[in-house]
Parts: structure tokens; C-alpha cells; sequence
């Protein structure tokens, strides 16, 4: 299916319309045989934000009506885990359901994150608790959907946690001067080591230094990270902030140590063989409480606006733990979105977000939804193109 939707962005003919409405010279007189007219002319950035719109149309539309083709999609060591099995075959239909109801091309009709959590509880649970106790969950759910809340708030157990502050001296002297053996991962903005503190290993997030309008507000980002996860860090779902540093001019970040690492951009642990099935539902269903944590549980809905799957560590049990807040941004009271600068990674970024700038808990799902969509693709390692 992801070849399917490369080609539809490769077609020489598509191209050329799309090509045509971004680059024509449009605004020149022009007559024909029985009148003279003017053609409006359209800012350069008006063209391109309907060329995107185009095409995450036109890609959504061959999506929903392949949706019914889950077979070609699936990994087929999902299928040989699954074997015959028509109750887990739905449960793998149901979830797929679920991703495609979250790419909608209108916003109004994607969930909001609560509802997919809930839902992915849902779909987690079918088959594997009585049919009865499933209709009395759902059924609370539906009613005043505290459960799913009270869920939450234990998880944190309502409680900030304080955090330590580090040296420079400590943070050099844990990594061997940050020495590149000691590197785990890279980001555009960040480079993440493993270190050594108090007889146990732990993980430093360093942010890179730049000329001074970078340095500013990559220093904001670094901010935000420890805001947030100061706020997050006793939620089981979340990598656990220990401290930070305030010594480098920008700040660095002291995280838990997980021992299974991070994954990479297409959703695998390294050069590892596929996750099993359940461990993906797993990552799904524990992600979504996360942000739908983040979205319910303080006084401004908190959007994370660059979920990757390089944002998800896995422990020793291959439970799910979210980082990297340093982009996340609030929506005001008694609004329904907020508008700022484009941020994120491309590749997992909400087409209707790139073209207005308008940040809505419905449109940043759409992050959650490809990252895991990665891990159940044929092949593991293809990319899903979507505006």
C-alpha cells in the first residue's frame, strides 16, 4: 500500500497539475476570442498550502478505499504469530479501523485522544475478558468517562516530583566528555548518552549550541522539556526526569536509563527482528494514555506536537515510556486550538497543521497514528507519506 501511495505522489502527470498550480506564471492578461479577462493571481504560499491539501486528499481517499485490504498491509509475521485466530484477525482489523478514522482528511470527524484511548483499551481487551465485563467497562466509559480519568490521575498518583541539579563537572565526567561511544541517539536539536551517576546508568540529553537566535530558542525547548516532564515525570507512561544541569548556556536533561532503548524512525529497536503483536498494541494503547493524560489532566490541554517514534524508549518488559516534551506547546482557555509557527518532525506532522499552523487536540493525533502504523507494515521498514 505505502508503494501504492508513493506512486501516487510520483505520477508524472499529478506532478505536472500540482507543479502548474505551485510554480505557473498566474496573473498575466490573457484573451480569447470573446472577451478580455484577468486571472487572479495567488500568493506563491496560498498555492503550495492547496497543492498539500491535494494530495493528503487524494492519498486519504486511496487509504479508505483500501481499508478492506488490511491483508497486503499487515506484517506477515503478525499473521503467522496469529495464525487462524478470527478474533485477534478482528482485533487487527479494528485497529487499523481506528488509525484510518484518524487521518481523516476533515478534522471534525478524526477523535479526539481520549476517545482512541479509550478505544484502544477497547480493542486491546477483545477477546480477553468476559464479553460482560467489557459491555459494564464500556458502558462507564460512555456514561461519564471518569474511569478512563481516574485511571490517569492514579497513575501519577497526584503527586510533583522534585528533581536533582547536576554539575557540568558531572554530566562530563559520566560520559567521558560526552564521548561519542557513549552516544545513544541524534536529533536535530539534542544528542542523548548513556551516563554513569551515583553507581547507576542513567541517560543525558544534551541540546546543541548554536549563534544566538538559535541558541534562544533552542534553550526555550529545553525549558519546556523540564517543565513538562516535571509535571509527568511520576506517570508510569513517561521517561522519568532525575535532574537536570543549568551550567551548560543550555540546559541538559538527566533521564531514567531504560534498558531496551529507543526506537528508531521506523518504529524497530536497531537491526532487531519485528515486536511481536501484543507488544505493539502495548506501545499503542500506553502512548495514547500518555497524551491523552497530557490533554485532560491540567488546566490547558498540553499538545506534544512532535511525536516520532524516535520519542518512545522501551524497558526490559518493553513497556512504553514517552520523552522529548521540548516542542509541546498549550491551547488557551476556552479555545479549541492555538495558532504557532510549523514545528515537528515532517514525515509524522498533520497535513492541515503544516498548511494553517492551527494546533487542535484532533490534528496532532494524526502523530500517534503513523509511528505505530510503521510497526504493523509489511517490510517494517517503509515510509508512510501523508501531505
Amino acid at each position: 500500500m505505502v508503494q501504492h501511495l508513493i506512486n501516487i505522489v510520483e505520477d508524472k502527470t499529478y506532478i505536472k497539475v500540482i507543479g502548474n498550480l505551485v510554480f505557473s506564471n498566474v496573473g498575466q492578461e490573457s484573451q480569447n476570442s470573446n472577451t478580455n479577462y484577468r486571472k487572479l493571481l495567488l500568493p506563491w504560499n496560498t498555492r503550495l498550502r492547496i497543492a498539500k491539501q491535494i494530495i493528503s486528499a487524494s492519498i486519504f481517499e486511496y487509504v479508505e478505499s483500501h481499508a478492506d485490504q488490511f491483508e497486503t498491509i499487515v506484517d506477515p509475521k503478525i499473521f503467522e504469530e496469529v495464525g487462524g485466530d478470527e478474533q485477534v484477525l478482528q482485533q487487527l482489523h479494528d485497529f487499523l479501523q481506528l488509525a484510518l478514522s484518524c487521518t481523516q482528511y476533515e478534522i471534525e470527524r478524526r477523535p479526539y485522544m481520549t476517545d482512541v484511548a479509550r478505544e484502544l483499551v477497547r480493542i486491546d481487551d477483545f477477546s480477553l475478558r468476559p464479553s460482560v465485563r467489557k459491555a459494564e467497562r464500556e458502558s462507564s466509559f460512555l456514561k461519564n468517562g471518569s474511569m478512563l480519568l481516574e485511571d490517569f490521575i492514579a497513575s501519577c498518583d497526584g503527586k510533583s516530583s522534585p528533581i536533582h541539579t547536576y554539575s557540568a563537572d558531572e554530566l562530563v565526567k559520566a560520559t567521558d566528555n560526552f564521548d561519542p561511544s557513549c552516544l545513544i541517539s541524534e536529533d536535530s536539536f539534542f544528542q542523548l548518552f548513556r551516563g554513569f551517576l551515583d553507581d547507576g546508568s542513567v541517560l543525558i540529553k544534551k541540546y546543541f549550541q548554536g549563534p544566538w537566535p538559535i541558541e534562544v530558542e533552542v534553550t526555550s525547548m529545553a525549558s519546556h522539556d523540564i517543565i513538562i516532564l516535571m509535571q509527568m515525570s511520576t506517570h508510569k507512561n513517561v521517561l522519568k526526569l532525575l535532574g537536570c544541569c543549568l551550567e551548560f548556556s543550555i540546559p541538559a536533561l538527566v533521564l531514567e536509563y531504560v534498558a531496551k532503548g529507543v526506537l528508531d524512525h521506523h518504529g524497530c529497536l536497531g537491526d532487531t527482528e519485528s515486536l511481536p503483536r501484543k507488544t505493539r498494541m502495548l506501545i499503542a494503547k500506553k502512548v495514547a494514555n500518555a497524551l491523552a493524560y497530557l490533554h485532560i489532566a491540567f488546566s490547558r490541554p498540553i499538545i506534544h506536537r512532535d511525536l516520532n517514534p524516535t520519542c518512545i524508549f522501551l524497558d526490559d518488559d518493553y513497556f512504553p515510556k514517552l520523552s522529548n516534551f521540548s516542542l509541546s506547546i498549550t491551547i488557551p482557555p476556552q479555545q479549541l486550538h492555538v495558532e504557532d509557527d510549523v514545528k515537528g518532525t515532517y514525515r509524522y506532522a498533520d497535513p492541515t497543521y503544516m498548511a494553517t499552523g492551527y494546533i487542535t487536540e484532533k490534528q496532532i493525533f494524526i502523530a500517534l497514528v503513523l509511528p505505530i502504523a510503521y510497526m504493523f507494515q509489511k517490510g517494517g521498514k517503509r515510509e508512510i507519506i501523508l501531505g
